[in-house]
């Protein structure tokens, strides 16, 4: 098999010498020739050939990503039978109705690049309907038969963010490859499109590109397959010698990570697809006949092409190979244009070694195997990790992830298939839409640099049953607990996960509500037995799609802030301003955070973490009843927008009559206005500067539902200092503040 190959993405212009050299291709900064030889990362690596997960390992970890809720997997095998249609008809088309409402916001465009219409997401909606669904319907099953889409809804349109750019649709949501099993629920209003469960996701799929099995017992035969059977398609794709004879197997695309059953020998005929087998692998490909059941039929696969004998051996070694066989490959938004995104792409590399990895990056990152969390970490302390990571670790920031390569002086060096970044050394964004190789001191579209912007790394092939992250410190910022911070782990308080519950008072009103918050116990020798609500500001991916209402009552906002006077709806929740330093807002409330957490918990106080990472999908309104139900105060943290290094303050209740006669801040706004002077007290005691006198009227979201103290904690603004030291006194002076406020 040829797993160090390159292929050239450009033409030779003029004639040169056989040397055995490749034709050039464009690469990224500080990227040489010799980088582009998988065999680079690993060729000084004495354990570059080591067996890292052996075949039970491999079942084990697979069945512990099944299990664990986060990663979302579906457990197609043990799926029940029977199920109720009518009402998972009903439950499909009332989400498709709120999603697709989302886009008729004039930034939203079809096909033919019109700003997307209420006729063409009406005419979605119809095509909905299973005219069959019955109150007590079967479970059927099938296979996939050509490599194909997943979709959020039943149709070809495409929903694209940018007019003309048909090669990223909102409506796309992962792919499919010949093989795979599904599950059928349901069958769209015009019969093309089947809603299907995958082992990964949940979408409706072309129903030309689904065999139908007779039974549960044909369609596990057809897929679940010893490894001793396998054979695995190892490269970025190929394709069956066409066949006059044999049209439904003609030139078949195969994919990545696509696994098949060989024929065995014994099996052989005289002939295969009307040829003899010589020189090629036989193996059983699915297929769907006139009545659009499944049968299998016998196909060959040409001796030159990447196909592994079994699964792969997971070796450092073969993932570098295997991740280089997509290298210069077109990007493709949830497997579109038969590519593959970032997640994809990680988890087809995966899968030829036999891993079946959840689909995104979220649910990724979600999975029980050893984690480090580098959120708070400084660029330094997260160099000193990644000398020691293996290659093929998976690198997560907000919204991409990447596999690890190896570092050469001091440039650490990663490959993904990515969307865009910025144009090195330049402030333009470039539409990358490819799968490269590049350095980690590169600026994504945001303009932070990769490396800032990563909040964690796995290794998905070490089995970690308890899920816990081990926490990386910057080298000043063990966070008050006394120990060196490669020992903060099982010594740590331990959590309970807190959820939203649709029953609280105002739980209509919040739009973005699945996140989990954690609430730490103290185990001081005195527990103060009160429980402080630490509310990181902002850190919440796509929060600014959603508007949420201002009030509870849905009256006006009476002073401007992120949202203006007058309006009745805000921001679900806004993504913060940017440090001087080129850091988000919202790293730097985590940060804070994180260090107040662990004071006050060293203090005696209990303490709920609304968000522990740079993303928890909880709106303001979710984040502030999590604390009127669960906390006694809540503490929101935040840095001003403004750049003259402010000094600490708190937002104060307006002095307006109508707003302060508004429930619950009626009932409420006297405790507010103790916690915030509270804490400026305890905050000057500790040696905070003050900006003015510690208020600043402001009309929030947070303290117009709080039925608890609740306050808005201004820690300066963009200029402010927010190094540990200064983060130490911030968390002295909280917790002084918290004490006199209850004694």
């Amino acid at each position: 098999m040829k797993k160090n190959r390159i292929i050239a993405l450009v033409l030779v212009l003029a004639m040169v010498p056989a040397t055995g050299i490749y034709a050039a291709v464009d690469t990224m900064p500080s990227v040489s020739e010799e980088m582009l030889d998988s065999g680079y990362w690993t060729k000084n690596n004495s354990k570059a050939d080591e067996v890292l997960a052996d075949a039970d390992m491999i079942r084990r970890l697979n069945a512990s990503y099944l299990a664990d809720p986060d990663c979302k997997m579906n457990d197609l095998a043990n799926e029940k039978e029977t199920f109720d249609g009518k009402t998972a008809n009903l439950a499909r088309w009332k989400s498709a109705m709120s999603e697709l409402s989302g886009f008729l916001d004039g930034k939203h465009y079809d096909k033919e690049e019109n700003v997307l219409s209420g006729k063409l997401v009406l005419g979605i909606l119809g095509n909905l309907d299973d005219p069959n669904a019955a109150k007590e319907q079967e479970l059927r099953y099938g296979i996939c038969v050509h490599r194909t889409n997943v979709r959020a809804y039943p149709t070809e349109h495409i929903i694209a963010d940018d007019p003309g750019d048909n090669d990223f649709d909102n409506v796309q949501i992962s792919g499919l490859r010949v093989g795979e099993p599904v599950t059928i629920y349901a069958e769209s209003e015009d019969g093309k499109y089947y809603y299907c469960h995958t082992t990964c996701v949940s979408g409706w799929v072309l129903s030309e590109d689904i065999a139908e099995c007779k039974d549960k017992e044909e369609w596990l035969k057809a897929w679940d397959f010893d490894d001793e059977e396998v054979m695995v398609v190892t490269s970025s794709k190929m394709f069956l010698e066409e066949s006059n004879t044999s049209p439904e197997l003609s030139g078949l695309m195969l994919t990545m990570g696509t696994v098949l059953q060989k024929v065995k020998s014994y099996e052989y005929g005289k002939m295969i697809v009307n040829r003899s087998t010589y020189y090629n692998h036989a193996v059983w490909i699915p297929t769907r006949n006139e009545e659009g059941m499944y049968e299998r039929k016998r196909a060959l696969i040409s001796a030159h092409h990447d196909i592994s004998d079994g699964y792969r051996q997971l070796t450092q070694a073969n993932i570098v190979s295997q991740a280089y066989e997509m290298l210069g490959d077109a990007y493709g938004w949830g497997s579109m244009l038969s590519s593959v995104d970032c997640s994809a792409y990680v988890r087809d590399v995966y899968k030829c070694f036999g891993l079946e990895l959840p689909r995104n990056t979220t649910w990724q990152s979600a999975m029980p195997v050893l984690k480090y969390d580098i959120s708070i970490a400084d660029d330094e302390a997260k160099k000193e990790l990644f000398d020691e990571l293996p290659p093929g670790a998976i690198m997560f920031f907000k919204g991409h992830e990447m596999l690890y390569l190896g570092h050469v002086n001091d440039k650490y060096y990663v490959i993904s298939s990515t969307s865009s970044m910025m144009y090195p050394g330049s402030k333009d964004k470039a539409r990358i839409r490819g799968v490269v190789i590049n350095t980690l001191d590169e600026k994504r579209a945001n303009g932070n640099t990769w490396i800032g912007d990563l909040y964690e790394v796995a290794v998905p092939y070490v089995e970690n049953e308890e899920n816990v992250k081990t926490p990386i410190f910057g080298k000043e910022e063990d966070p008050g607990t006394g120990r060196d911070p490669a020992e903060v782990t099982e010594e740590d308080p331990e959590y309970e996960e807190i959820v939203f519950d649709d029953s609280w008072e105002y739980a209509e009103n919040s739009k973005i509500k699945y996140g989990v918050a954690r609430l730490y116990h103290s185990k001081a020798e005195e527990p103060k037995n009160i429980t402080v609500c630490i509310n990181a500001g902002h850190g919440t991916m796509n929060g600014t799609d959603f508007k949420t209402l201002c009030h509870p009552d849905g009256s006006p906002k009476i002073i401007t802030g992120s949202t203006a006077e007058g309006e009745t709806e805000a921001t679900a929740i806004s993504d913060g301003t940017i440090m001087a330093d080129g850091v988000p807002e919202a790293k730097a409330t985590l940060k804070a955070a994180t260090v107040i957490k662990e004071q006050l918990l060293k203090d005696g106080y209990d303490v709920l973490m609304i968000r522990e990472t740079d993303n928890v999908q909880l709106d303001n309104i979710a984040r502030t009843l999590i604390a009127d139900n669960h906390a006694d105060v809540h503490i929101s943290l935040h840095y001003d927008s403004t750049a003259k290094d402010k000094g600490v303050f708190y937002c104060s209740v307006p002095a307006d009559d109508t707003y302060r006669e508004m429930e619950p801040v009626r009932s409420h706004w006297q405790q507010h206005e103790k916690l915030g002077k509270s804490l400026i007290y305890g905050l000057g005691k500790a040696g905070l500067p003050i900006w003015n006198d510690g208020t600043l009227e402001m009309d929030l979201t947070q303290t117009s539902y709080s039925t608890i103290p609740s306050v808005d904690l201004e820690l300066g603004d963009t200029i402010s200092d927010y190094s540990y030291a200064t983060l130490v006194k911030v968390a002295q002076g909280i917790s002084e503040g918290l004490d006199y406020m209850y004694n």
